[in-house]
């Protein structure tokens, strides 16, 4: 089946340094109506619907607490985020398979006045759909285990249609997933 996932994603460019890939595999595949939901800080279920119905949203994934995210990648969009909500975009969602008590940690050190909503796609289901998961058993720690781990990427959802979609290759690039990225794409 892996061969099969990897003979659907069609490249449409790469950067000369190849550091990102620009897809459309997710582009066109619309979110709604699917059973996912992600948690909030306070353990509260979103179910996806609630978050992209009629709504214009952002989606970062954030693979985790590395220094790119938490210097670089996330304060991106905390300080274009007024440019990219201009743009009538109604959410700015930081997606991360971190814990409910990390997702907290998460905004009061990198976002204290609450601009952005950090989401925990528990099970990583969302984002395996749409192939945003990186493999780790390239790295002998298989698909799955010891958990989901998500890609450094960049998606605009339009009333629950992706129309836009990046993925870093490397873990410590970003600048084909940031604010300034999004905000030429919007």
């Amino acid at each position: 089946m892996q061969s099969s996932v990897k003979s659907l994603t069609k490249l449409v460019g790469t950067s000369t340094s190849s550091s990102f890939t620009l897809r459309n595999y997710a582009v066109g595949q619309n979110v709604l109506n699917k059973t996912n939901y992600f948690l909030d800080q306070r353990y509260n279920k979103h179910n996806v619907n609630d978050i992209f119905a009629n709504k214009k949203v952002v989606v970062v994934g954030i693979p985790g607490n590395s220094p790119v995210d938490t210097f670089q990648h996330v304060p991106s969009f905390v300080n274009n985020c007024d440019k990219i909500y201009s743009k009538g975009v109604n959410y700015i969602v930081c997606l991360s398979t971190l814990d409910p008590p990390m997702l907290k940690a998460n905004r009061i050190s990198l976002d204290p006045n609450q601009r952005l909503t950090h989401l925990c796609d528990e099970n990583g289901a969302f984002a395996e759909e749409l192939h945003l998961c990186q493999d780790l058993e390239v790295h002998g720690l298989g698909v799955k285990a010891p958990y989901v781990k998500l890609r450094r990427f960049a998606l605009i959802v339009d009333n629950g249609n992706i129309v836009f979609e990046s993925i870093e290759k490397h873990d410590d690039d970003y600048s084909h997933t940031d604010a300034e990225t999004i905000l030429k794409n919007l």
